[in-house]
């Protein structure tokens, strides 16, 4: 067998593989999308689709950024379809699938991998801090005493967990400051979020609230904050990908998502509408990952497939 055949083959495994999780998410949850998309109308929906794909429009930017920073020069279009055909990959079990379809696109280009390491480490640590930086704010504007009753709900101590993240991360940073001394310092100053990145997140983090907030309007019994449904929407994302036995935070993401609602929705209509925001964001993944299909590769051969 050839390397093109193979390569060929290897393509299409992939086409495969993400058309049968495609299948997957729809047969098991067929009910849930039916019952959900009977709830709200059309337009609605759309609009929210809409947001959630220029949303990931936004996470692309934020790749490209990192990548570049990071010492390797991605195209816009290169980065569209990199970041898109390896998202769908964190639907499988084991959450690292996307990460190791990147890395793998990456290293057949040649890319070093201590500059894949920093690209792909300053990336996802700009989203994850981001998110945490508005999630706080904007919960605790809107509900201080979430996060207690959040913890309460689950039957841990807010406070011991805490403590023991701030160990942890504390301990992290102490042994390398202690092992890498002022290289450690510098290596972070350079893995540094420019302002730009920083305003393209915060606009991104907007849309994928907003993309949520506008479905609870027509279901709420009082009025349900955008800025809290925001910072909701970054805190769920944050612990459901915090989460590695859950397939692109599922089931951690909408339980999260119904808790903080129950002041303003009925526990039913929390569970469907959560449910609701997962089917559309799935959607909006299979939207933008479409003209990955048909786009060729900067130089003008067609895309290799991650894995290929």
């Amino acid at each position: 067998m050839t390397f093109a055949t193979a390569k060929t083959i290897a393509k299409w495994a992939w086409t495969i593989a993400i058309l049968g999780i495609v299948v997957w998410f729809c047969v098991t949850r067929w009910d849930k999308i039916v019952q959900t998309l009977a709830t709200l109308p059309a337009g609605t929906i759309a609009l929210a689709t809409l947001a959630i794909v220029l949303a990931k429009f936004g996470l692309v930017l934020t790749m490209r950024t990192a990548a570049i920073g990071a010492g390797l020069p991605l195209s816009v279009k290169d980065s569209y379809w990199i970041y898109n055909m390896t998202q769908l990959g964190k639907y499988v079990p084991g959450s690292i699938w996307q990460f190791v379809g990147r890395v793998v696109i990456l290293k057949r280009r040649g890319a070093p991998g201590a500059k894949i390491r920093d690209a792909m480490l300053s990336e996802h640590g700009w989203v994850l801090s981001t998110a945490l930086a508005i999630s706080a704010v904007l919960i605790l504007l809107a509900q201080p005493h979430f996060f207690l009753d959040w913890a309460d709900s689950i039957d841990i101590s807010p406070w011991l967990s805490l403590g023991l993240v701030l160990g942890v991360v504390g301990f992290v940073f102490a042994a390398g400051l202690v092992y890498y001394r002022g290289r450690l310092i510098r290596w972070l100053w350079r893995m540094r979020p420019p302002p730009s990145a920083i305003l393209v997140l915060a606009i991104t983090w907007l849309l994928l609230g907003l993309s949520y907030w506008i479905t609870l309007g027509p279901f709420a019994t009082s009025p349900v904050p955008w800025y809290y449904a925001v910072g909701i929407y970054c805190f769920a994302y944050i612990a459901g990908f915090m989460v590695p036995f859950a397939p692109a935070g599922l089931g951690i993401r909408e339980s999260i998502l119904t808790f903080a609602m129950l002041p303003y929705l009925p526990i039913e209509t929390s569970v469907l509408l959560a449910s609701m925001n997962r089917v559309v964001y799935f959607a909006a993944e299979l939207i933008v990952v479409v003209p990955c299909f048909f786009m060729e590769r900067e130089g003008g051969s067609a895309p290799e497939a991650p894995g290929a």
